[in-house]
């Protein structure tokens, strides 16, 4: 059991020397390396030695809370948040860019969704599904009310939205009223024609009921047909001119209808007027009224443009009104309206309301036919405004005092007008 104890002692002591020798080698190796590293680096001055970390450069301090102003130096903003420093290399730094310029880093333009295209010339058209509603065009739309009294026999449009045309019978009427002024008519058509060679007042009494007759016919909007019809034939025609110019002598008639019916009414024509024209088919006599009307309105508000412009540059509005009615301007119309503009007579010629209700039938007109009519809108609204200031009732030539109430200017009018 001694010698046992023994032997192990010996082995444990071996055990330690040897760990000791194999510690002592490494430490003199390790040291061995450290000293020749040492000695190679002061040799070379030190540049082999390892490099020292290095400093990150400040740029500018950014707004807390993303704003695009910065500052060279720390600060707070109004809230009492300090400003964030922001160094080279960081993402978000703005390095050689405007200091103004926004940035978004890439992660948070993951996070946004943000997406990217090369820009192409397209269309952008969406689809979109709502709920609607069709009305018609009230300036389309026309209510159709007979003269006289009846009852409809046959309707031949009778489904809501229908198309029709213009010229389709819509419905078939009886009036007892209308045959009766039918058979009048034709009792006093014969009774001239056999009365051709009687005295004349009968025959004048005869063609005078004959005449009232049909103008009864007339008054209940018979078409020339159907005057045409009962043996009869009618003509349309407008007076061009006021009072004054049929007084003068030296009104103008247009006249609408068959040659041959012209021909025999010319002598009455012209008892009226030494001017008697005739210009197509029945109808186109109204429509040529409507033309001339409106060129009597916009020449007013011309006319009324230019003295107003006169008088705004110290030139009494008499004498230029005098001038304008000694030069090349002077028409007809503007040589007995033009001095309206200086006072208004007691007894209106033609007033605002009639003038735009042919205003308004020319521009229907002018839609239906792609014709444009821009003065003759224009002078329409300002109709309309004479209308509102509570002057329509007066002669159109108060388009002048449209105009002076818009430029300030006073006038005999205006000062009658309530404010």
């Amino acid at each position: 059991m001694k010698s046992t104890k023994v032997v192990l002692a010996l082995l444990a002591a071996g055990a330690v020397g040897v760990g000791g020798y194999w510690l002592g080698g490494r430490t003199h190796a390790a040291g061995h390396a450290a000293a020749v590293a040492a000695a190679v680096a002061e040799s070379f001055g030190g540049a082999l030695a390892a490099p020292a970390r290095k400093q990150r450069k400040l740029l500018y301090y950014r707004n807390p809370m993303g704003l695009p102003d910065t500052s060279p130096t720390p600060r707070k903003d109004p809230m009492g948040m300090d400003y964030i420093p922001v160094y080279e290399g960081e993402d978000g730094a703005q390095g050689d860019a405007s200091p103004n310029q926004v940035r978004i880093s890439t992660e948070k333009i993951q996070k946004l969704g943000v997406r990217t295209e090369a820009v192409t010339m397209r269309q952008l058209g969406k689809t979109v599904r709502a709920a609607g509603r069709v009305e018609p065009d009230e300036r389309r739309v026309y209510a159709i009310s007979p003269k006289f009294e009846g009852y409809v026999e046959r309707m031949h449009v009778n489904v809501t939205g229908q198309p029709v045309a213009k010229g389709q019978p819509l419905f078939e009427v009886y009036s007892p009223e209308l045959v009766s002024a039918q058979r009048e008519y034709a009792i006093a058509a014969q009774g001239v024609e056999a009365l051709k060679s009687a005295g004349g007042e009968a025959q004048a009494g005869m063609k005078q009921l004959a005449e009232s007759s049909l103008a009864r016919l007339r008054n209940w909007d018979l078409s020339p047909e159907q005057v045409a019809a009962l043996g009869a034939q009618m003509l349309d025609s407008p007076v061009s001119g006021t009072s004054i110019t049929v007084d003068k002598g030296k009104a103008s008639l247009m006249v609408g209808g068959e040659p041959d019916a012209f021909e025999r009414a010319r002598p009455v024509l012209e008892a009226i007027g030494p001017r008697v024209i005739h210009v197509g088919p029945s109808g186109s006599a109204v429509t040529m009224k409507i033309a001339v009307n409106l060129s009597l309105a916009v020449q007013m508000l011309a006319f009324s443009e230019g003295v107003l412009l006169a008088e705004k540059t110290g030139i009494a509005r008499e004498k230029a009104v005098e001038v304008m009615l000694a030069s090349v301007i002077a028409s007809p119309m503007v040589a007995y309206r033009g001095p309206l503009v200086l006072g208004h007579p007691d007894e209106v010629w033609f007033d605002c309301h009639m003038m735009q209700k042919d205003m308004n039938l020319a521009l229907e007109l002018g839609r239906r036919l792609e014709v444009p009519l821009p003065t003759t809108a224009v002078t329409n609204e300002l109709l309309t405004a004479a209308n509102g200031m509570g002057i329509g009732d007066r002669d159109f030539a108060v388009l002048f005092d449209v105009l002076a109430a818009m430029s300030g200017v006073s006038t005999e009018i205006l000062a009658g007008v309530p404010a």
